[in-house]
């Protein structure tokens, strides 16, 4: 590309210098800029681009775009917003990659991650070969993608997309975030589906008010979705006549208490899964899961529904559910055929804290015991309300660290200690490591485990730095320990 191409992709950009300046390649962080790169000055809510571009012109950088005029020593393009025009120009420049594909866009609160795993199977049984984009992980078939964010930044989503075209893909499912849509990260592009599971308070660090939050959310469909699309959205929240008066595209409906397009009914539900019959016109099928909880049956609901609104059949999409065995993190199985049931789930909002509570309550045959803490940076208000949850549905409660990040452990914990309304049957371990050795300690026969707040995640951030941590292996390990001293007739406490 050269510069003047890319001032046509920009509505009421401004060019500065040589239009014909050539472009190699692109960058928004200083240091990955190369010789030919065309820089974009992006301001973050920690640094500013700005401040980086004799930086970038020292690597290399042959162009920039900016937000602000200046001696810049090179050729530049004055945007009005430089974040959205990365993402038209990244668009471009990797020669629009989601045109070739089907794709398929997850947002809400809660239940994205595992409806994209769900979607993955489906997609895969149906061979449309899908890639996978969010918050565990990036993929297409058994490789792997680098990846940071539920949803990357534009230039690299493009990318990413760009890349899964050349291996192949036909279809991509994507996580996106609130953040990634009202700072267009996914913007120049159009999706065939948008999928909306669920909204409750959460980022409230970010959002100003719920309200600004679900609009960020509803521009995934009256802002990027397709107006032959669908809407594929959960009748059962109250955001649904919002939503549905703001989709562009058609819509089609899901829910487990007879008011959608699709509707849904759990008849068996126990720690190894759930029966779901599902309604869909004159239709019905039951079709199992290897998962559990009603969160989980809304899930699949909206992973059916997304499947219909592509035109699959039922035995299409049940065949394809049946294969996914199982969500890393996401009310995950751990040390499977011990006498004490240990699950690991990411469930870090009050809405998810309490789903996944009530879950294991009913599948726990004796005592439900759980280790959890609050993020650091996040919205403090959520954090006596999960406490709250947790006294009322845990017989007994571990108040221990999840992500610090900048913020003091103790002030956290404090915050979580104005939720409770009794002292009995609660520990505070802010080592999360010794929390969880110690909720499997305390745990007999009969007894269930929930280990809540970071699920997948294979590291603690605290103060900066990211250390290995994985909740999975801790409490494997914690398992192993108490199965020790049970075969030597030792008290491990």
């Amino acid at each position: 590309m050269r510069l003047k191409e890319v001032k046509e992709l920009i509505p009421n950009s401004k060019l500065f210098g040589s239009e014909n300046v050539k472009i190699k390649s692109l960058a928004y962080d200083s240091r990955e800029v190369e010789e030919g790169s065309l820089f974009t000055a992006i301001r973050g809510y920690r640094f500013d681009g700005h401040d980086f571009i004799s930086e970038a012109r020292e690597k290399g950088a042959t162009a920039l775009i900016v937000e602000e005029e200046g001696d810049y020593k090179l050729p530049y393009l004055l945007v009005e917003d430089s974040r959205f025009a990365l993402a038209k120009v990244s668009t471009a420049f990797y020669d629009y990659p989601a045109r070739k594909m089907i794709l398929i866009g997850v947002t809400g609160t809660n239940g994205k991650t595992t409806t994209s795993f769900l979607l993955e199977g489906i997609l895969n049984y149906a061979r449309e070969k899908p890639g996978l984009l969010g918050t565990v992980t990036y993929r297409y078939k058994e490789r792997t993608f680098p990846g940071e964010r539920t949803t990357p930044e534009s230039m690299d989503l493009q990318k990413q997309l760009a890349e899964l075209v050349s291996l192949g893909a036909k279809s991509v499912v994507m996580e996106v975030s609130s953040h990634a849509l009202k700072l267009k990260r996914v913007g120049a592009m159009e999706f065939d589906i948008g999928v909306f599971t669920n909204l409750t308070p959460e980022h409230g660090e970010f959002h100003p008010s719920q309200e600004d939050y679900l609009e960020s959310k509803a521009l995934l469909f009256n802002n990027y979705l397709k107006g032959t699309g669908f809407g594929v959205i959960n009748a059962d929240t109250d955001q649904a006549p919002y939503l549905l008066s703001q989709n562009k595209g058609k819509s089609l409906t899901y829910s487990l208490q007879g008011r959608g397009d699709l509707n849904g009914k759990i008849l068996e539900t126990g720690p190894e899964g759930l029966v779901l019959r599902t309604f869909w016109g004159q239709e019905h099928k039951d079709i199992g899961l290897s998962l559990a909880g009603t969160f989980n049956a809304y899930n699949a609901l909206a992973a059916i529904g997304t499947g219909l609104a592509l035109g699959l059949d039922l035995e299409t999409i049940s065949r394809g559910i049946k294969q996914v065995k199982g969500v890393p993190g996401r009310f995950e199985l751990v040390g499977r055929g011990e006498e004490v049931g240990v699950i690991v789930d990411f469930a870090h909002t009050p809405d998810s804290l309490a789903n996944v509570l009530r879950t294991a309550r009913d599948i726990a045959p004796k005592n439900l015991i759980l280790v959890f803490g609050c993020g650091g940076d996040r919205d403090r208000e959520k954090r006596p309300e999960m406490t709250k949850f947790a006294v009322e549905l845990a017989d007994y409660v571990i108040i221990t660290a999840d992500n610090p990040r900048n913020e003091e452990l103790a002030q956290i914990i404090e915050d979580m200690k104005t939720g409770l309304d009794k002292e009995e049957n609660i520990e505070i371990i802010p080592d999360r490591e010794r929390a969880i050795f110690r909720g499997i300690e305390l745990a007999e026969k009969g007894d269930l485990v929930l280990i809540a707040g970071k699920g997948h995640e294979t590291g603690q951030e605290i103060k900066g730095e990211f250390f290995p941590f994985d909740d999975r292996k801790v409490a494997q390990r914690a398992l192993e320990r108490k199965k020790r001293g049970a075969e030597n007739g030792e008290d491990e406490r």
